[in-house]
């Protein structure tokens, strides 16, 4: 409610709200860097591990091979650490130094939690990593938010790529340097254990090994992400239902802008009603998925638009001309990320498919709507 308040009253001010926000979750966020680098008690050794560890099914899996260890019906990391502490006394003591050597078989336990039903498969270990990558995806959301603002941006055809490559890569360098100062902090058997416990958060558990008011930190740092992300969303997508109205293809009322603040009053009163709706429902981690799954159905099709357009108005003015193996790479991406999504979570991609359906009828009536009106 206090979001949708603040971009009743105009998109500039929304965007400095934004723009605080923005810095102090950047701030933060190095912060946190530096300090996990610089004063925590940490060990380079455990990214190295971490490395190991990704591939320790296929290293174990050769070494068992050459030893002349049968693996016949042995899919996963589980299976295959049960196996070998069955023959731990039967193993020739050269295969046992070398597995030692790479891990500690009582650790495999805490990999196989976090593996089960994981096959070594390439099928299996590429379907995993699109799974494991809606969450992760759900830290670049918005990314493209600002190209919904074009009318409002000066300077668009400059200002909006320029903006959008600045904010993809400077969350890129955030994730992945603070994935790596986690990792520096603790072993990868640590932070899989605290991802096999619910209500236990992994940047709170790297602070807390030299800060004890880590929890307070982290606590701080999302409650500023979540309301620069609620802002943002705010910002941006009634802008959707706006142009859409304006179009024809929703309720004409909400092409309507506030005579002083020029802002789409009615179609943000109406996202923040929506979005209130999806908060109560409790289901965050169902409603990102769910989210980061929808959105790559229409990155998608705007990627796949970029040919059609290209085709059918090869002359017309660009602002911005991209080059076409971009848009192919991206939409050949988000292809098999829905794909994979489907075949993951079928039930969670329903309701998200579902609930796009909704709009299937409205889309039908407008459109008949406007043929009628123009006759």
């Amino acid at each position: 409610a206090l979001f949708t308040c603040v971009n009743y009253f105009g998109a500039e001010l929304s965007g400095s709200v934004n723009t605080v926000f923005m810095a102090l979750i950047v701030t933060a966020l190095v912060g946190i860097i530096v300090m996990d680098f610089v004063v925590s008690p940490g060990n380079f050794s455990h990214i190295s591990h971490a490395a190991d560890a990704t591939g320790i099914y296929n290293l174990l899996q050769t070494t068992c091979k050459e030893a002349g260890i049968d693996l016949t019906g042995i899919t996963t990391i589980s299976d295959l650490q049960k196996h070998l502490e069955m023959l731990n006394t039967d193993l020739p003591p050269e295969t046992m130094k070398l597995i030692s050597e790479k891990i500690n078989l009582s650790n495999m336990q805490h990999l196989a939690a976090g593996s089960e039903g994981v096959a070594s498969t390439p099928f299996s270990m590429v379907s995993a990593l699109f799974a494991a990558m809606l969450g992760a995806f759900w830290a670049y959301e918005g990314w493209n938010n600002v190209g919904y603002l074009g009318a409002e941006v000066k300077n668009p055809q400059r200002n909006i790529p320029l903006g959008l490559t600045i904010g993809v890569v400077v969350v890129m360098a955030i994730y992945t340097l603070i994935n790596l100062s986690y990792l520096y902090v603790l072993p990868i058997e640590d932070l899989i254990d605290v991802h096999l416990h619910v209500g236990r958060i992994g940047a709170v558990e790297v602070l807390k090994t030299y800060i004890s008011q880590g929890v307070i930190i982290v606590l701080a740092i999302i409650a500023l992400a979540n309301f620069n992300t609620t802002n943002n969303s705010i910002l941006a997508s009634p802008r959707v239902t706006y142009a859409m109205a304006l179009d024809g293809l929703f309720f004409k009322r909400f092409s309507e802008t506030h005579p002083q603040y020029k802002t789409p009053t009615l179609a943000i009163l109406f996202m923040g009603v929506w979005a209130s709706c999806f908060v109560l429902s409790g289901q965050f981690d169902a409603l990102t998925d769910m989210l980061v799954f929808a959105s790559f159905i229409f990155y998608f099709m705007a990627a796949i638009g970029v040919f059609i357009l290209r085709k059918k108005m090869p002359d017309t003015p660009r602002g911005y001309r991209v080059s076409l193996v971009f848009p192919a790479i991206f939409a050949i991406f988000s292809f098999f990320l829905i794909l994979f999504n489907l075949y993951n979570d079928p039930m969670n991609a329903a309701k998200g498919l579902a609930l796009m359906a909704l709009g299937v009828p409205l889309f039908f009536y407008f459109e008949r709507k406007n043929k009628k009106e123009n006759i």
